[in-house]
């Protein structure tokens, strides 16, 4: 602070993954410091690194973000910020506790080790030395216990020291073993499974010769297993304290119990009909898997699963692709095929322009693709195209044919996207324009739960027409901040079992989101009564087609969740059926009778290519309440041709008895 060098301090540089030689930095007697970066290394949802010094001794901190270009600096340590947090287990101090910085830069948070130090007190710690005004975090965990996180402190821009809340740990006092298994049912030795879950220390075992595994230090509650072995995975869900769990590799990381694996051998071949080894394969919906590659003989075995949601339009893909000769191809995989051989033929490279508003080109915007498989997008390449000084990108090497979601974002400006089908006549398509709008306006506000409480620690997420995809954790006092576009912006809040969504233009910093519960209607059994021999309630509130509820005409109506699994079963089911049943004078109607945001709303109504008239609740109110309260989801009810209702709450599989009961 008094403009002298300040020898023998850490160098740190945050925000850049795999940098082994940045801990070694220090500054010389004359304050110099030098060291290489990668840009590469910086995480994709970060964008942004930043240098940081620390003198501990005297609590002075300074904190410098840089960019690819960045100019030598001169840095100038001030007073610093020193957090202090105390661990208890039931009101009682633990002792040993391991204090771990989360240091925000950009979108995400990187954990620093060794910067905590204990006080004289049990269960206390004090982290010194921090920057002010950045944003900050906490995770704490302690030997025979679990691990408690907080992603935002709400540190403030103050010096001086700052009290945190009181983090409360869970004893780790539980056993929780089980067996791995391989797609043949036979036990796995030798595979690594990790353990991780809310409140719960992360940990890993191998597997013994008979595939077994046991972690004896597991708190109560909810556990997640995750098993992995050449590029073949399983994950499970247990309870703290279950000896018999079981994961099975062949799996996706989202297969579920409606899912079945299946296995796949082949041979991949150039256009020239040679075998192509070293060519990329994976199956999309791509669920978690990550790419295998042919061998020498160009060949290739892999497992690939589906559930019964995804392959309802289009079924799968498998994508093969040889980057190194630009070639690549796509075959739909039906589920009894079992040996395959593919030829790959000249891929499609996508080129186009990113722009500012003012029609000026935008440099450094990356663009992103998904491919459409099925109901689902997946990503297709890791790394984004990033666009260069005159604002032009290209993505390479995409099978022909394929159906693709291409997308532009920069730091500072909003997001923009465009639907693209390949077309196998051409190896060069270009886009229409992205004009990506400036993000210079301020939207906040304030996560209030039921009680009209503030709500801190609540993850807040932004998106919306030509707006940056943007989240954030609320601070102390549940208040959140973002930076967006001119225009409206869509504001979504999860909690614990609960959610909050609001639509709101840009300038306004008085935002307001209240949590309800999420799923009320399908645990809870709030009085209702029963609609049977009464007349069903008016539709008009539901958002429906003004010409979707046809009168003098019986009415099947499904009340549903797209984001619930047995809903979207049901209704696919109903689709199958729409024109038999209006052929005998029944009109099929869905309600999304959940609380959802529209853009997951609206990305399963096109996922899905569902024909029968849909309509959704947007809002808790009275008019709707006879829908938002059934006991559980999917709930059908069916009504004559006078809309009385005969029968609710059935089955699907009871569809055709409950239809005998319409009068002839």
């Amino acid at each position: 602070p008094d403009g002298k060098p300040a020898g023998g301090l850490q160098v740190r540089i945050v925000g850049v993954f795999g940098n082994p030689n940045s801990a070694d930095v220090k500054t010389d007697a004359g304050g110099k410091f030098e060291f290489d970066w990668n840009s590469r290394q910086v995480s994709q949802n970060n964008e942004t690194a930043c240098i940081l010094v620390r003198d501990v001794e005297r609590n002075l901190a300074v904190a410098q973000d840089i960019e690819e270009d960045s100019s030598p600096m001169d840095l100038k340590l001030a007073p610093g910020l020193t957090l202090a947090g105390r661990v208890e287990c039931d009101g009682k101090p633990v002792t040993n506790v391991a204090a771990a910085l989360i240091f925000w830069t950009g979108r995400s948070g990187m954990h620093l080790y060794g910067l905590a130090r204990g006080t004289n007190s049990p269960g206390q710690f004090e982290i010194p030395a921090l920057p002010p005004g950045r944003k900050y975090g906490v995770m704490v965990s302690a030997p025979g216990y679990g691990q408690k996180p907080n992603y935002d402190v709400g540190a403030s821009a103050d010096t001086g020291r700052m009290d945190l809340d009181v983090f409360e740990l869970k004893p780790a006092n539980l056993k929780l073993a089980g067996q791995v298994l391989d797609a043949d049912d036979k036990p796995a030795s030798g595979v690594y499974v990790n353990l991780s879950g809310d409140s719960q220390a992360f940990a890993n075992v191998r597997t013994d010769r008979d595939g077994r595994f046991q972690f004896n230090q597991v708190c109560e509650g909810q556990v997640r297993l995750s098993a992995n072995r050449n590029n073949s995975y399983g994950n499970a869900s247990a309870e703290g304290g279950d000896t018999n769990v079981v994961l099975r590799l062949g799996q996706t990381y989202a297969s579920s119990s409606d899912s079945t694996t299946h296995k796949l051998k082949g041979t991949v071949m150039a256009p020239d009909g040679k075998p192509a080894a070293g060519a990329q394969l994976a199956v999309f919906p791509n669920n978690g898997l990550r790419w295998t590659k042919t061998g020498a003989g160009g060949t290739f075995s892999l497992n690939w699963a589906l559930e019964s949601w995804q392959s309802q339009n289009g079924g799968a893909l498998l994508v093969v692709r040889d980057t190194s000769r630009n070639l690549a191809v796509t075959v739909e995989l039906h589920e009894d095929v079992t040996n395959l051989d593919v030829k790959l033929s000249a891929a499609t490279t996508i080129t186009g322009l990113v722009k500012k508003a003012d029609d000026t080109p935008l440099a450094g915007a990356q663009v992103g693709l998904w491919l459409k498989a099925g109901n689902s997008y997946d990503t297709l390449n890791e790394q984004m195209a990033v666009s260069d000084a005159e604002g032009r990108y290209a993505i390479k090497c995409l099978p022909p044919d394929a159906h693709y979601l291409v997308y532009a974002s920069a730091k500072g400006y909003g997001r923009s996207q465009q639907q693209v089908q390949g077309d196998a006549e051409t190896n060069r398509m270009e886009l229409l324009p992205f004009v990506l709008k400036l993000a210079d306006r301020v939207l906040a506000g304030q996560v209030l739960n039921e009680n009209d409480k503030p709500v801190s620690g609540i993850n807040v997420s932004l998106n919306g027409d030509d707006q940056p995809e943007a989240s954030a954790r609320t601070d102390s006092k549940g208040r959140f901040r973002f930076q967006v576009c001119e225009g409206t912006a869509r504001v979504y809040a999860n909690g614990d079992n609960s959610y909050g969504q609001v639509s709101a233009e840009s300038g306004d910093t008085n935002v307001v989101l209240t949590l309800s519960s999420q799923s009320r209607s399908i645990r809870e059994s709030p009085s209702r009564a029963s609609l049977k021999g009464s007349p069903l309630p008016d539709l008009g509130t539901m958002n429906l087609a003004a010409d979707a509820v046809a009168a003098s005409k019986s009415l099947l109506l499904c009340l549903f969740d797209a984001g619930q699994r047995p809903s979207r079963h049901v209704v696919s089911q109903l689709n199958e059926r729409t024109d038999a049943l209006r052929q005998q004078g029944i009109h099929v109607l869905g309600i999304q009778a959940a609380l959802i945001s529209d853009d997951t709303f609206n990305d399963w109504k096109s996922a899905s290519q569902v024909t029968l008239p849909v309509g959704r609740i947007t809002e808790k109110s009275e008019k709707s309440k006879w829908a938002s309260t059934v006991p559980a989801l999917p709930w059908l009810i069916l009504t004559g041709a006078d809309h009385r209702v005969i029968a609710e709450g059935f089955a699907f599989d009871e569809l055709d008895a409950q239809l005998q009961k319409l009068p002839k």
